[in-house]
């Protein structure tokens, strides 16, 4: 397990010098905006495990369910098979790696109607440099016809969203797409995320 406090600097340099770019919706096509690229950050890791049960039985914190759509940019039809892959610090704040299972990692794929579901707890805020940053899950959403997306997913009410985000203006935490509200459903927090894709300049 590394210490997110041992590499805060690599996060911040990244975050600042990030090109953060989102597609603007347009009142004449119709079209939605696809989701806003964010900061990647130094803890992605590829090759988790496919799986939709984020967090083990065992682990501790609040527990989430987080569902949504993936869908194309006239905000309807879906896309099937995307990867979504999913990475999160622990109710501490702690991040984990391979030697620990890829814990709190993991990867799906959408089904037939663009639909993923996922389980986890609610992650912890963490300190970098003199403050802190929201509680947020990582996503990083690919598929071979549309452009990859790597976003943030931040909740509702957080007293350390922007302009309180230890982060800075480039993790863009006040993107109010990417702020969810949960609900309590009988002890489980439960939210959802849409995310729309753009198509890549390959595709047909």
């Amino acid at each position: 397990m590394l210490s997110i406090r041992n590499i805060t600097i690599i996060l911040l340099v990244v975050s600042a010098s990030i090109n953060v770019t989102g597609l603007s919706a347009s009142a004449e096509t119709g079209k939605c905006e696809a989701t806003m690229n964010d900061v990647e950050g130094p803890y992605y890791l590829p090759g988790a495990p496919f799986r939709n049960q984020i967090a083990g039985p065992d682990e501790q914190g609040e527990r989430v369910v987080l569902k949504g759509a993936v869908r194309q940019t006239d905000c309807k039809s879906p896309i099937k098979d995307a990867l979504i892959e999913v990475w999160q610090t622990d109710a501490g704040g702690e991040y984990y790696y391979q030697d620990t299972g890829f814990r709190l990692r993991g990867q799906m794929k959408t089904d037939r109607n663009g639909y993923y579901e996922l389980s986890t707890v609610k992650p912890g805020r963490y300190r970098i440099m003199n403050g802190f940053r929201p509680a947020h899950i990582h996503l990083k959403i690919s598929h071979p016809d549309y452009k990859t997306v790597i976003t943030q997913l931040y909740f509702k009410g957080d007293p350390y969203l922007w302009p309180n985000d230890a982060c800075g203006s480039g993790c863009k935490s006040n993107d109010p797409r990417r702020i969810i509200a949960l609900d309590d459903e009988k002890g489980v927090l439960t939210g959802t995320f849409d995310i729309t894709l753009h198509p890549s300049s390959t595709s047909r």
